[in-house]
């Protein structure tokens, strides 16, 4: 049953549904602009689904396609031919969900009987939804598809290679993530009266999201002026699909699910943003998904009515002090000095997160950026400047003013861009900078290492020798974390071209074994680099068949000599680490004994499969797609 405040008459395609239905997700942002006429918005959206929810995602749509009679659909495996199918029916399916948002102009609303409060819909022409990892493009169990290939099509299992779960035990963890991208424009009903209005949101599935609502100048202070969420659990859902396996249940919630009404309880943020003529409102949505089918539904209201207080803005404790210094990396480039968020801890206002004025930063080029400031250094990458903030609110009352000093503290290089273990990495503190205790560690996308630290005391290089056995072959980045007396906490990232050079594996043969004309052949394989091996096996390089292991033991599949005729034969196997770096040891072996001395010698020949029929190329899936957009690519709602 749906919260009739929020839901009204059904329409076709995955009506009913919202983002939360069709992807289970773990976090998300959303991120929705008002319009200037306060009838329309955009919505830039991320989900990130983690764990065992990206198993369930690929399990359910691997089901579906199933289901809807897709070539390769509910197989266990998820190709790319059915990813092309989903982000094409994804985008079709968003267009007709519920965005779950609503907003009235006047007093407080708090809906009720009858009155529709999801007046916000898509404009489903501006939809476009993407996905990354839906398809690990590293995935150690990739293959060609096995059914209905089509050009270039690679499947992956829809369960984690090894484990069966994505937690730790997961062989690949970074299958274990995807991420959902949604980019579109919705109408609503025009905001009559936007110096008084009440934003609701259906928050049923949204189990962890964070919402940024920017809305348009209003010629006067924006604030909350109050909030009211309520959970209903005596709310339950019948399933009304005749194909689902459940069809006629009815779900109520668990005995420990709570009913609740909180009034004026949301924690939020509330920030002035383009100099202070704009206002951007914060929060995220919580919803425990063992509750389900509990409704939560949330409404806050907001109003340019002044508070009966109105004090100027002022800096926080948490604020640094004057001449504090703000460190910057030497790479070039645009880079964040002061954050949002350290706006919003610096400084305080009755009508929210103050906006914060910043000038100086001469030859540095000083920029607001989301809602805080950011410079770009000069070409020479050297040297320091100075900035002077204050705190503005709406009203054109100031705080104090604060200087503070904005410098590269150090400079770093590095003698080989070939990685040693140790490496060495060299840092000069700057001119005028305090002494300061440094970080170093040498970090991969999946790997971080551990820091080597070191004390910047003067302007003479220091050399940090950084640990790098735990690098897997391939660039790496410079991690660098940096504190001083008087100085911000330093943290960045710096690409300076090292790479890990692979080593090729170390095969050897240890035993071969004959069961008449069948000869089997053993032996032992590592990776110094702890890199999976593949092996592959030749006769007199011809392809001779396929290569198990297990551990670091390998054997080749029984080679039936006899088809190689008589004399000495060269067996060859090849092991090839995942930097396709390899090594090849040869062992030769004599089919003299299979074969008369005296008699003719008979060769069988090897039969060469080239030219046999394989399986007929996929059908368009974009004519099977039409059939399919009733069925919505929805993830089970109840789990």
């Amino acid at each position: 049953m749906q919260d009739s405040r929020f839901y009204a008459e059904e329409e076709p395609l995955c009506t009913g549904l919202t983002f939360e239905d069709m992807f289970a997700y773990s976090y998300a942002d959303f991120d929705v602009a008002i319009g200037s006429g306060w009838d329309d918005a955009t919505v830039t959206a991320v989900a990130m689904i983690n764990g065992s929810l990206a198993d369930w995602v690929r399990e359910d749509l691997d089901e579906l396609m199933g289901d809807e009679n897709i070539p390769g659909g509910g197989d266990g495996y998820l190709s790319t031919n059915e990813r092309s199918v989903v982000e094409i029916m994804g985008k079709e399916c968003v267009g007709n969900t519920y965005t779950r948002i609503g907003m009235r102009g006047g007093e407080a609303h708090r809906g009720g009987e009858g009155m529709n409060w999801n007046n916000m819909t898509w404009n489903k022409d501006s939809v476009t939804l993407e996905e990354e990892n839906l398809i690990p493009p590293n995935h150690p169990e990739m293959q060609t598809c096995t059914i209905a290939a089509g050009d270039g099509c690679k499947e992956v299992p829809v369960k984690p290679a090894g484990a069966g779960e994505c937690d730790s035990t997961a062989e690949y963890i970074g299958e274990c993530d995807i991420d959902v991208f949604l980019n579109a424009s919705t109408d609503m009903t025009s905001v009559t009266d936007t110096s008084n209005f009440t934003l609701g949101v259906a928050g049923r599935n949204v189990s962890s999201a964070t919402f940024i609502f920017t809305f348009p100048t209003t010629g006067s202070a924006l604030r909350v002026a109050g909030s009211f969420e309520e959970q209903d659990c005596s709310t339950t859902y019948t399933e009304d699909d005749d194909e689902a396996d459940d069809y006629g249940t009815t779900y109520t919630t668990r005995a420990a699910c709570q009913s609740s009404q909180l009034t004026d309880a949301r924690s939020y943020t509330m920030r002035t943003i383009n100099g202070g003529t704009q206002f951007q409102f914060e929060t995220t949505f919580n919803y425990d998904v063992l509750d389900w089918p509990a409704v939560k539904d949330y409404f806050i209201d907001f109003t340019t009515t002044p508070p009966l207080v109105d004090d100027p803005p002022q800096w926080t404790t948490a604020a640094p002090v004057n001449s504090t210094i703000i460190p910057v990396s030497v790479q070039a480039g645009m880079q964040t000095i002061i954050s949002a968020d350290q706006v919003e801890q610096w400084t305080t206002d009755e009508l929210g997160v103050p906006f914060l004025a910043c000038s100086g930063a001469d030859g540095w080029n000083l920029a607001q950026t989301e809602g805080g400031w950011s410079v770009t250094p000069p070409s020479n990458g050297g040297g320091q400047t100075s900035i002077d903030c204050r705190a503005e609110d709406f009203g054109g009352q100031n705080s104090s003013t604060r200087s503070f000093t904005v410098a590269i503290p150090f400079s770093l290089s590095a003698q080989s861009t070939n990685i040693s273990n140790p490496h060495e990495i060299t840092l000069t503190r700057a001119q005028g900078m305090p002494s300061m205790q440094v970080g170093v560690s040498l970090d991969q996308k999946s790997t971080e290492g551990q820091a080597t630290m070191v004390t910047l005391d003067s302007e003479s290089p220091t050399v940090a020798a950084v640990a790098a056995n735990h690098l897997r072959p391939g660039a790496a980045i410079v991690t660098v974390t940096a504190s001083a007396s008087g100085m911000l906490p330093f943290s960045a990232q710096y690409d300076l071209g090292l790479a890990k050079a692979s080593i090729a594996p170390t095969i050897s043969v240890s035993d071969v074994t004959w069961d008449g004309d069948l000869l089997t052949v053993h032996g032992q394989v590592s990776d110094a680099d702890g890199e999976a091996v593949v092996l592959s096996l030749s006769v007199d390089s011809q392809p001779g068949g396929t290569v198990s292991v297990v551990g670091s033991n390998w054997q080749t599949d029984e080679i039936n000599m006899r088809v190689f005729g008589t004399g000495n034969h060269t067996i060859s196997v090849t092991a090839c680490d995942e930097s396709d770096v390899c090594t090849t040891i040869t062992h030769t072996e004599d089919a003299t004994q299979l074969f008369d001395t005296g008699g003719q010698q008979v060769v069988i020949p090897i039969k060469d499969d080239s030219d046999d029929d394989g399986l007929l190329p996929a059908p368009s899936f974009i004519f099977t797609l039409l059939g399919m957009l009733g069925a919505a690519m929805i993830c089970s709602r109840r789990r």
